[in-house]
């Protein structure tokens, strides 16, 4: 668990490098002040994980390329439980951005 780690950019990128080979299925990044950059390094590395279950509340993630590329790692290898309370992101933005995931996972064939 790294929350509120105050995490540095190079510290996520080395971080998200390492999960293909960790096994690591549960990540809890709550409360480092990520942003678009830490995020889009995570989601290059998500597709080759274990990561099942992904804490990303209390950031300063919004829209933009990084949530692009989150989805685009989702639609690759969904994730069972992502979570992105507390960012940049309106109410309507977040119940967008995970309505949009659902159907990606539905399609996946993963309930």
């Amino acid at each position: 668990e790294l929350v509120k780690c105050k995490l540095r950019s190079d510290d996520v990128s080395l971080l998200a490098a390492a999960l293909p080979r960790s096994g690591l299925q549960r990540l809890e990044l709550a409360k480092n002040a990520l942003t678009s950059n830490e995020l889009a390094a995570l989601a290059s590395h998500l597709e080759a994980s274990k990561v099942e279950d992904l804490g990303l509340e209390n950031n300063e993630l919004g829209r933009g390329s990084a949530l692009s590329a989150l989805e685009h790692a989702y639609s690759k290898r969904p994730i069972a439980n992502l979570r992105l309370e507390g960012n940049r992101l309106s109410q309507r933005e977040l119940a967008d951005l995970m309505a949009s995931l659902k159907r990606l996972r539905s399609k996946s064939g993963i309930d």
